[in-house]
């Protein structure tokens, strides 16, 4: 600010004890602060002699900052920090850490896991283990410190009050506390609660003195009751304090901060001045009224006259912008705010740095940050958003030192451990390379690559010498060459005569040359478990793991070509590396298990930011926690639909924390306590606008969205919704495709529009189109010219073309798009049993198959612990069925797991399938039989039709020498054996669907024949070639619907916007 009114230079000239400056958004409470340190200095006094807190970490750090910049020069020492780190330096224990929250909340979940808990309320027992109760814990925890009690208190009360949740969390707090003791940690809580012990010492008040002369503190009202008493203990040492503070702004609540209590804690500081700021000189005069109507809308706290709220007026002499942005989804609504921002930045001049999108939630952020870069607009998002556990790169280095513990303790790497380390940007291969050496060992090996192949791959003579090279040359290309010869030749061998081939046991060397990559990272894993076998930290360990990769190098040079994705996984990795260096815990290998489970147990984002964080540039991605303390030019504000904001927070505590005050049992917080605190949250978003403020909300009748009552009445909103630019080529193509096919607009407008589209098509650059997008040969209607089309060949999958002719759409979503939902409880528990039983039926035995199944147990997800021992049994009577079916065949085995590579000729085309028959045999006549092994447990009309379907498909490719090793035959028929569906007395056999051959039964009688198609499963396989080959995947509505994994905007189940259906879609 330049220049100071008189209100303000009152409080510059103030010289009482405590002065208090109060004032709302954009009065300037936090720049007179840094003006008195300033002025402080300037009367020679130095900037270590100044105490300035700030109630996060990025706060404290941005005050730095703008202090160093008004005061110019180096300067020793700044005392700019937290409430937490002040008492930090009080406690003055070197061995005292501090605990970040994630942290404190894991070691509640360690000690809850470990707790005899014999004698607690059955209730309680139930719940103990969830990750919720750890966290209401956590919270009873730090609301007994910050009203200045003890454990014993909150036992004591529990019986007074017949609590039995605080009677039993009582003794369990005082051990977490003997704990924490013990390993040298501090939670923020307990690190202000003893600083306040400390200051009770004779002579702390003379030490107090000496080293501070002036005590600021910013935003004194988020402040909880025992770091308000800390701060009133240091005043009350005869140093001056200035502290500043918004009761409407107050929404650290869920942290302890009480504004309705700030006129009784106040009293505590000697010789308290109150003044109050009245002019905003922040907000536009439109986006200021909006401000000043929200603060003014809110009940009157503190309601004491000394501290009551005074009316705000603007100083700006610009009105600003205020508008209302709707649209019937997020993605729409998304893209109209990137519109907005990007004509901000073009045609107004904003830098990208001035601008943020503001969320209520956190889980909002990631949709918001993937939809504005997708439309073009850089992005950035604090690390204070991010759990460690939701970062990429934490992930794969802590995958690797999972891998590193397992082999310190004494024990070998799990299959799944070792998968991951392939896929794991650490070693840096090729994901060809990982396919073709995952084949091999299945082929060679009959398993998946495991431990001791990394290990052969690192104890190869020739690799090795590789290794120290650094050099593959055009021995490696011509190896690779014949390795995937191997590779081809080796797949159409039949496991029999794999286990009796032993030319081809050894890894081929070229193979073994391109995947050094792991053999490296492997070495480098055996390095960092001797490390911590010997006790080393785990920060070592890491260092080792992390150093000297190829992914280092990468992620840096990305990083400073401005790649935000890069950046972020950076910043998680610092964050990891800090938390893994900060702790005596995090040692060894009990250190090595700790902290790889505090990292992937994290769920809440801890305090992790750093300075050099405002040197990015970007759009700001924040909740609207995050954004206080902080101003932007424009700020779109999302979310503000109802039932989000307000959002519904209470939900009560498991603990009865919403219940607990020092005094006894209270009342929980109400309706209309809550709306209050979303309420001065929407204050807070709001007036961190400068000049543009846009309020963003989905409105939907079918979805029953609408846009929150909270903001319906502001003055001055302003509909943009026909007001947005077009900002780029690819909306301009858009606009006037939309125009063209809209037969509301005017003729004359609609072939205006056709001429500018024609205009340009035909732009071009050196011969390069300068908007493709324009051509309409490369819509989406029409297409792009396809590869399959001229090789006269489309590849499908046997078990897919049921799907794709049920819905075409779900079969190119979740096939070709990738949107599928994971892989289910059930379906996963159905595909260990199929390959316990597909891959052992040559050499079966029952006390085998069920010893493999007992062994792999573990490694099943299951969504609840009680489902384990019924989903087992389960398996097990599948495998006895299979067991028995087997026992009872009685045509000659030909072979399983038979590959299938043919081709059936359609009218429409040539149709390639390839696959994997579970068992073929031949019976008496000669003619082959096909088998397939079921383990779904859904019995719908489509799932039997794709069976039917997927099965006939192999007949045909059979019968038409689709296996080389046979060459064309007969088919006598097939059958679909249902393994987890019992059949007969005390259903003891599987179910079993027989299937007649096709060429005793072409057309079924629900099946009219087709001309050009031979039989039934040819007329099946024409439909879905003349599918794939036309791009048409429309959206069909069946029995599958409602569990569809593409379900979300589903043509079938969503009425099209208009618009869309105009102008096509091949999912329409």
């Amino acid at each position: 600010m330049s220049g100071w009114d008189d209100l303000q230079n009152r409080v510059l000239a103030d010289n009482a004890g405590t002065v208090l400056v109060m004032g709302g958004p954009g009065t300037g409470r936090t720049s007179l602060c840094l003006e008195i340190a300033a002025r402080h200095i300037s009367a020679g006094g130095q900037l270590s002699d100044v105490l300035m807190l700030a109630q996060t970490r990025s706060s404290a750090q941005a005050l730095r900052t703008a202090l160093v910049r008004r005061l110019g020069g180096a300067h020793l020492e700044p005392r700019i920090m937290t409430v937490h780190a002040l008492a930090r330096r009080i406690v003055a224990s070197p061995q005292l850490r501090l605990l970040t929250a994630p942290e404190q909340e894991f070691r509640m979940r360690e000690l809850l896991a470990a707790r005899d808990m014999s004698d607690w309320p059955d209730e309680l027992r139930t719940c103990a283990r969830t990750t919720q109760f750890a966290s209401d814990v956590r919270v009873m925890a730090s609301r007994l410190r910050q009203e200045g009690c003890d454990p014993q208190d909150l036992t004591n009360q529990g019986i007074a009050w017949r609590v039995p949740e605080w009677r039993v969390l009582g003794p369990f707090l005082a051990d977490y506390l003997d704990v924490l003791d013990l390993e040298g940690s501090l939670d923020y809580a307990e690190a202000v609660h003893r600083a306040r012990i400390a200051l009770t010492r004779p002579g702390a008040d003379v030490e107090v003195r000496s080293r501070v002369k002036l005590v600021i503190c910013d935003d004194v009202a988020e402040c909880d009751p025992s770091q308000i008493r800390l701060l009133a203990q240091i005043a009350r040492c005869h140093v001056p304090c200035v502290l500043s503070a918004d009761p409407d702004q107050t929404i650290y609540g869920f942290r302890g901060a009480i504004a309705e209590r700030l006129d009784d804690v106040i009293d505590e500081f000697p010789d308290v001045s109150v003044h109050h700021l009245t002019t905003n000189y922040r907000n536009s005069q439109h986006i200021a009224e909006v401000v000043e109507s929200v603060r003014t809308g809110m009940p009157v706290i503190p309601s004491s006259s000394r501290l009551r709220r005074r009316a705000n007026r603007s100083a700006a002499t610009e009105d600003g912008v205020v508008a209302a942005v709707r649209a019937p989804s997020i993605t729409r609504l998304v893209r109209k705010i990137a519109g907005t921002l990007r004509h901000a930045h073009v045609a107004e001049g904003v830098a990208w740095r001035n601008m943020a999108v503001v969320t209520r939630h956190g889980n909002e952020l990631g949709v918001v940050a993937t939809i504005l870069a997708a439309e073009g607009i850089p992005v950035l998002r604090s690390r204070d958003e991010y759990a460690l556990s939701d970062i990429n790169a934490v992930t794969h280095i802590v995958n690797a030192l999972q891998v590193a513990v397992v082999l310190a303790s004494g024990a070998q790497p799990s299959d799944r451990d070792v998968a991951a380390l392939m896929s794991n940007p650490l070693a840096g291969i090729e994901r060809s390379v990982v396919h073709r050496l995952d084949t091999w060992c299945r082929l060679v090996r009959g398993s998946v690559v495991n431990w001791p192949v990394l290990l052969e791959l690192r104890d190869n003579p020739t690799a090795a010498m590789t290794r120290t090279t650094g050099h593959v040359g055009d021995t490696g290309r011509s190896d690779d060459a014949n390795d995937a010869g191997d590779v081809s030749r080796i797949e159409n061998l039949s496991r029999k005569e794999l286990a009796m081939s032993h030319e081809v046991r050894s890894i081929p060397p070229g193979l073994q040359t391109r995947a050094q990559p792991l053999a490296i990272l492997a070495q480098r894993i055996q390095r960092a478990a001797e490390l911590l076998r010997s006790g080393a930290t785990c920060h070592e360990a890491l260092w080792v793991l992390w150093h000297g990769s190829s992914w280092e190098s990468s992620l840096r040079r990305r990083a400073l070509a401005g790649d935000s994705t890069a950046n972020r996984d950076l910043d998680g990795l610092c964050s990891l590396f800090d938390m893994a260096d900060g702790a005596q815990t995090m040692a060894g290998i009990a250190g090595g298990r700790r902290l790889i489970e505090v990292v992937r147990q994290e769920q809440i984002p801890a305090d992790r930011a750093r300075e050099s964080d405002e040197d990015r540039d970007g759009v700001s991605i924040v909740t609207a926690h995050r954004v206080k303390g902080r101003e932007f030019d424009v700020v779109a504000v999302c979310g503000l639909e109802e039932g989000n904001w307000p959002a519904h927070n209470h939900t009560g505590s498991l603990t009865s924390a919403d219940r607990w005050s020092a005094d006894g049992l209270v009342a929980p917080p109400s309706w209309s306590e809550n709306l209050r605190a979303e309420t001065r949250l929407l204050l807070v978003a709001c007036s961190r606008a400068r000049r543009q403020l846009l309020l963003c909300s989905v409105e939907s009748a079918e979805d029953g969205k609408r846009p929150s009552g909270l903001v319906t009445r502001l003055p001055h909103i302003e509909d943009n919704a026909d007001s947005l630019h077009v900002t780029s080529l690819t909306e301009l193509v858009g606009e006037l495709r939309r125009v063209i096919v809209d037969e509301s607009e005017h003729p004359g407008v609609r072939a205006e529009a056709q001429k500018l589209l024609d205009d340009l098509r035909g732009e071009r650059h050196r011969g390069q189109r300068l908007v493709p997008q324009a051509d309409p040969s490369t819509w989406w209607r029409h297409g792009a010219p396809r590869q399959r089309d001229v090789a006269g060949e489309v590849e499908l999958s046997a078990s897919h073309i049921g799907e794709l002719l049920t819905c075409p759409r779900r079969w190119f979503m979740t096939r070709r798009a990738g949107a599928n939902n994971g892989s289910a409880l059930r379906a996963s528990i159905g595909s260990l049993v199929h390959r316990i039983c597909a891959e052992n039926m040559d050499q079966w035995s029952l006390p085998d198959a069920l010893a493999e199944l007992e062994a792999a147990w573990p490694e099943i997800e299951l969504s609840a612990e009680w489902q384990r021992s019924a989903e087992l049994a389960d398996a097990k009577a599948a495998i006895q069925r299979f067991d028995g079916w087997l026992q009872s065949r009685h045509r000659q085995p030909i072979g399983t797991e038979v590959r299938v590579d043919g081709t059936i000729t359609v009218p429409s085309g040539i149709a390639r399938i390839r696959g994997s028959i579970d068992r073929l045999e031949r019976d008496a006549e000669g003619a082959c039989y096909v088998v397939d092994l079921k383990t779904g447990t859904s019995q719908s009309d489509e799932i039997k039709q794709s069976h039917r379907l997927q099965i006939g498909v192999y007949q045909a490719v059979v019968a038409s020498g689709g296996i080389k090793a046979i060459g064309p035959t007969h088919d006598s028929g097939a059958e679909l054996v249902h393994l987890r569906i019992g059949a007969g007395k005390g259903h003891a056999n599987p179910k079993v669907d027989h299937q007649s051959g096709l060429v005793d039964v072409p057309w079924p009688d629900e099946c009219d024949p087709v001309d050009g198609c031979r039989n039934w499963i040819e007329a099946s396989v024409d439909r879905a070639l003349r599918i794939v080959i036309s791009g048409e995947y429309t959206a069909v509505a069946n029995r599958g619907c409602s569990h569809c994994p593409a379900r979300a905007g589903c043509p079938a189940l969503v009425p099209m916007d208009p618009a869309t259906a105009h102008t096509g879609g091949h999912l329409a």
